[in-house]
């Protein structure tokens, strides 16, 4: 059995609180595997728009937690957005960034809803887009990959 891990460290919503009385919230949970090890956090966010996408610090929703297992759960409360995509990767020195080499590839794990397959940069947000997340009652499922 997996070892899962769920208690925030951070959590900042970023949406209008006002916009709770207006539309109807959604919860959603997403799992995150692929770890290298249990050294540092995860850090998972949630992007509304493909202009957004990718760019931590315009995520409408962001969560950080500790790796204390194969599996770090995250759960995400009073989600007003209707598209979404999601972004994950294992910040093993918590500096809150992904980082990369001189060449621009990403020296920590990372992954993206819907684990789309990729030759050459990150995926789109339609192809990162999680259709039905409404409905679903089930975890999104993110597996990290990377060179470490």
């Amino acid at each position: 059995m997996p070892r899962v891990s769920s208690q925030p460290i951070d959590s900042l919503p970023h949406s209008d609180p006002g916009l709770l009385a207006k539309e109807e919230s959604h919860p959603f949970s997403v799992e995150v595997s692929g770890f290298s090890d249990l050294q540092g956090d995860c850090l998972v966010a949630v992007y509304d728009k493909a202009a957004s996408f990718n760019k931590i610090d315009r995520a409408v929703y962001k969560n950080t937690l500790a790796v204390s297992g194969d599996i770090v759960r995250v759960e995400f409360d009073n989600v007003v957005v209707e598209s979404i995509a999601i972004a994950a990767f294992h910040d093993k020195n918590k500096n809150g960034i992904l980082d990369k080499n001189a060449f621009g590839i990403p020296t920590e794990r990372y992954g993206f809803s819907n684990n789309p397959v990729n030759t050459f940069g990150p995926p789109s947000f339609q192809a990162a887009s999680v259709l039905d997340w409404k409905r679903s009652s089930q975890s999104i499922k993110i597996q990290l990959k990377g060179l470490q």
